[in-house]
């Protein structure tokens, strides 16, 4: 299976994955897998580490997995669940007219996965503020960021920690 960002190795962009086999083995340990974490952003951590065999061509560890770019958690996240049960899932919307609940179904494998663009996980920006260098948030940066209290300085500490520039405007 590929990803859709990927992993740097040794200059080379890697995007293939596999996950470990479905049993008992498998399914007790992420069944623990919330227990002693302090935020989701961990336990998807935890969660990803665990699951999958093979990563870029290599065994996974909680630090590469923690690298990997949020769209390629979020990716992996419903891959594994489909990787658990590939059946339709049903959930309960309410109409925007008569607030009536009633229920959808859709299939994790049809949700659209675009590959990302040349240059990734990099981008330059030409702003105001000059030429910025931005990358794609990793889950080492939602991990950061998930003990940060206050919204506003949580939002300052990911730009802090994602974006470059000369003039270093998130100071």
């Amino acid at each position: 299976m590929v990803l859709p960002g990927g992993i740097s190795v040794a200059g080379e962009l890697r995007r293939d994955f596999r996950f470990r086999p479905v049993n008992g083995e498998l399914e007790l340990m992420l069944s623990d897998s919330g227990e002693g974490v302090e935020s989701l952003a961990a336990q998807v951590t935890r969660v990803l580490h665990l699951a999958l065999e093979r990563i870029g061509g290599m065994a996974p560890t909680a630090d590469l997995v923690r690298d990997l770019s949020v769209g390629d958690r979020q990716y992996l996240m419903t891959r594994l669940a489909l990787h658990f049960d590939d059946r339709p899932v049903w959930l309960v919307a309410h109409c925007g007219a008569c607030d009536e609940p009633f229920d959808i179904s859709f299939d994790y494998a049809d949700l659209p996965v675009k590959p990302a663009g040349e240059g990734y996980p990099q981008a330059t920006l030409e702003t105001s503020l000059g030429r910025l260098q931005v990358r794609a948030p990793t889950g080492a940066d939602q991990e950061h960021v998930a003990a940060v209290s206050n919204d506003e300085q949580a939002m300052r500490v990911l730009l802090q920690r994602i974006v470059s520039s000369e003039h270093a405007p998130f100071d």
